[in-house]
Order: C-alpha cells, then sequence, then structure tokens
C-alpha cells in the first residue's frame, strides 16, 4: 500500500515554492542588510553625499543587473551537464569566463580612470574620487555572477543566496565603521562596496570547490554559451536600464538636494523589484529547456506568476496606504512631506509592473527564447528618451518610468502568450 503525499509533495512537486522561500528568505536577509545600510547612510551622510552615493551605486546597478546574464547562462548550461551527469565539467564552465572576463575588468578599471574627470563633471561632482572607486567596483563586479549562476545551475539555493549575498553584509559592516570614524562622505560606503564585492569573489570561488569536490568531471565541449550569453547581455542591459536608471538621470537633470530626495524614495520603490527575484531565481533551473515548451514548465510558470503576483500587489498596497512607514524606518524621516509621499506612491506604482516583467524575462531566458524580450531594449531607448524630453520635475520621472514599465510588460507577456498560441496549433496540427 502506497503512502499518502504529503501536502508539500502534493501542492509543491516542482520544488517552487520551496525553494523560492529558501532564496526569498537569504534574499530577504541581504536585502535587510541593505537596507540598514541604507538606513545608517541616510542618516549619517548629508543628503547631498547620499545622492552622490546612490548615483554611484546606481551606475553598478546599470552593470550588475545586465551580467546576471552570465548568470543566467552559467545556470542554464551547469543544469545541463548536471541533467547529464556530468555536473563536474561545472568547474571547465568557470575557468572559462573566468578567463574571459579578465580583459573586460581591466578595461572598466582604465577606462573608468582615464574619463573620471569628464564622468565626474557630468554628474556635478567636485571630486573624482567617487568615479575612481566605482571604477573599481566594476571591475570586481564583472566576475560576481560566475559562482552564483553555477550554484544555481545546481540547484544550490542555499550556496547560491549566500554567494549572492556576502558582500552586503561586508559593505554593511565596514562602510558603517569608516563613516563613524571618518565622517560622512560618499567615498566611505563605495570602498566598503568595492571590498564588499571583493571578498565575496573569493567566498563564492570556494562554495564552487566545496559544492563540486565530489564530482568528477570529464572534458566536454560546450556550444553556444557566448551567444546566448551575448544575446541575453543585450535584453537584460535594456531591463537594467529600466530599473536603475532613474537615479543616474535625476543626479544628470536636477539640482543635488532633489537628486537626493528622489535617492531615497528610489531606493524604496526599488524594493517592488527585489522582492519578485527569489521567484525568478527559483524557477529558472526547473523550467530550463532548448527552446520546447512542456506541460510540467508551463505550470511551474504559471505558478511563480501568482506568487510573484500577490507579492507585488501586497508590496505596492502596503506604499500606498502606509508611505511614510519605509520613509520613517529606512531614513528616519518621522514627518515626511506632501511631495515625498505622492513622490513614493508613484515611484513604487512606476516599479511594481517592472518585477512581473523581470519574471517573464527570466522564463524566455531560460527556455532560450528571446524574441518576447528584445523590445526591452526599445522600451530603455524610449525611457532615456521621455525623460530628457520632460524633466521639469522629479515627478515626471516617475511618471515616464510607470508607462514605460506598463508597456515593457504588455510587450513581454503578448509575446509569451502569442509563441504559446503558436506552440498549441503546432501541436494540434500534429494530432
Amino acid at each position: 500500500m502506497s503512502e499518502r503525499p504529503t501536502i508539500i509533495e502534493k501542492y509543491d512537486r516542482d520544488g517552487l515554492i520551496r525553494h523560492s522561500l529558501i532564496v526569498m528568505i537569504f534574499t530577504h536577509a541581504g536585502s535587510a542588510a541593505n537596507m540598514v545600510f541604507h538606513m545608517i547612510m541616510g542618516r549619517a551622510l548629508p543628503k547631498v553625499e547620499y545622492g552622490i552615493m546612490s548615483s554611484m551605486l546606481g551606475l553598478g546597478l546599470i552593470l550588475a543587473t545586465p551580467m546576471v546574464a552570465l548568470a543566467t547562462t552559467l545556470a542554464h548550461y551547469t543544469a545541463q551537464l548536471s541533467a547529464t551527469g556530468n555536473a563536474g565539467a561545472a568547474r571547465q564552465l568557470m575557468r572559462y569566463w573566468l578567463k574571459r572576463l579578465t580583459p573586460f575588468s581591466l578595461a572598466f578599471l582604465a577606462l573608468g580612470f582615464l574619463f573620471s574627470g569628464l564622468l565626474a563633471e557630468y554628474f556635478n561632482l567636485q571630486t573624482r574620487t567617487p568615479v575612481l572607486i566605482t571604477a573599481l567596483i566594476f571591475s570586481a563586479l564583472i566576475y560576481s555572477p560566475v559562482f552564483p549562476g553555477i550554484l544555481q545551475g545546481l540547484q544550490s539555493f542555499v550556496w547560491m543566496s549566500l554567494a549572492y549575498n556576502a558582500w552586503g553584509l561586508v559593505r554593511l559592516l565596514l562602510g558603517t565603521a569608516l563613516v563613524l570614524m571618518f565622517g560622512g562622505l560618499a567615498v566611505y560606503p563605495l570602498a566598503a562596496q568595492a571590498v564588499g564585492y571583493a571578498l565575496g569573489l573569493i567566498f563564492g570561488w570556494w562554495l564552487i570547490r566545496r559544492e563540486l569536490r565530489n564530482e568528477p568531471g570529464a572534458p566536454t565541449v560546450i556550444h553556444g554559451t557566448d551567444s546566448y550569453f551575448l544575446r541575453s547581455l543585450v535584453v537584460l542591459t535594456g531591463f537594467a536600464f529600466l530599473m536603475n536608471a532613474d537615479i543616474v538621470m535625476v543626479k544628470h537633470y536636477f539640482a543635488p538636494e532633489a537628486a537626493g530626495l528622489f535617492a531615497q524614495v528610489a531606493t524604496i520603490g526599488r524594493i517592488m523589484v527585489f522582492l519578485v527575484q527569489p521567484v525568478a531565481g527559483a524557477m529558472f533551473p526547473k523550467v530550463i529547456s532548448g527552446g520546447e515548451m512542456s506541460r510540467a514548465h508551463a505550470v511551474t510558470f504559471l505558478r511563480a506568476i501568482a506568487f510573484s503576483g500577490l507579492i507585488t500587489l501586497a508590496a505596492v498596497a502596503g506604499c500606498l496606504l502606509l508611505p511614510w512607514l519605509p520613509l520613517r524606518i529606512i531614513f528616519g524621516i518621522r514627518t515626511p512631506s506632501a511631495e515625498q509621499i505622492l513622490l513614493l506612491r508613484t515611484v513604487a506604482c512606476a516599479m511594481a509592473p517592472l518585477g512581473i516583467t523581470f519574471l517573464l524575462l527570466n522564463y524566455e531566458l531560460a527556455q532560450r527564447r528571446f524574441g518576447p524580450a528584445w523590445p526591452l531594449v526599445g522600451c530603455a531607448i524610449l525611457y532615456a528618451a521621455g525623460v530628457h524630453r520632460w524633466h521639469g520635475h522629479v515627478l515626471h520621472v516617475a511618471w515616464v518610468l510607470g508607462g514605460v514599465s506598463l508597456l515593457s510588460l504588455v510587450l513581454i507577456t503578448s509575446g509569451i502568450a502569442i509563441q504559446m498560441f503558436r506552440a498549441v496549433r503546432r501541436e494540434g496540427s500534429r494530432v
């Protein structure tokens, strides 16, 4: 007589909810460290210095998000190696990409030093030092997706989450210590971020060695990683611009005080996307294919959409009903102005569609289909053009973002729906 399935086995056969919660717990622990970091910096730094720090970190986020393309590439091919019983060959994949990235890391460093003066002038900075430190951040950041990507492909979600988030704890502790000891300048938290990334790389390398220590790896020829990475890089760059360019553009178009105010609100608004990322990360290795769409993949995908939708709705409702609460918790603003409350509500609503867009984008990348994702590049261009045309007030930036983020969701949803309809028609014609 067979045993009855448990509730978990009955309702979470693919492990999506269980693994999403694991990733969510660790990710939100990292988010908590990030929130505490911004709480401390929002209080310890003058508003102008906080704006400088946020704009430089915004540049890093614009790079970090498309570099998820490398993580998805490595997760995709590691999962395929694992499925064929050759998980140990992921070491070969890791070495290949570490070598490929080294020239780009050095190029970021060189370009940052050569053009630091021009960039400082563009961002209305009084000194080149924040730009120079940001160049160091870029040179380390470019390697950062390698180790979590491989761990994601192995479905080692605990280790993957640690590899993604360890640097944040270093930044929090070191950045706080530097600001308390030496004063409220943006260069100190930026330096802490550079050190955090460097130590995170060492930790990630150790985790891979630990996870694969008992896995023999037969040498194998892995085709298609470069093409997959480049296509992923393009579409994720478009998404990264939509998600992170607001602070950078505001820092360029507006006075330091206004930029600092917007940076505080945008930090909270970006939570709309961060909340969905753990679900996308857990879903990705479960729906990997060479382009075919199976029923099991569709079920996992639809469950991920439902889970993400509930999370996003709850977060938006919280910002609409209690907008003062995150401002008080994170930045210590006890009596926010009507302008701050309106701006926070607007930015939260503007960011919300991007969370679901990110989930849909991850599904398409996992299935090795890029058609519905290409419009994100056009949306990014439209966003930059829209802000260039309308920037009389910081609210205009949020309005343009809201329109473009909603458009991005509509376009990628329409593309996926058309693909599914065609797939159903093809199946029906074969019967």
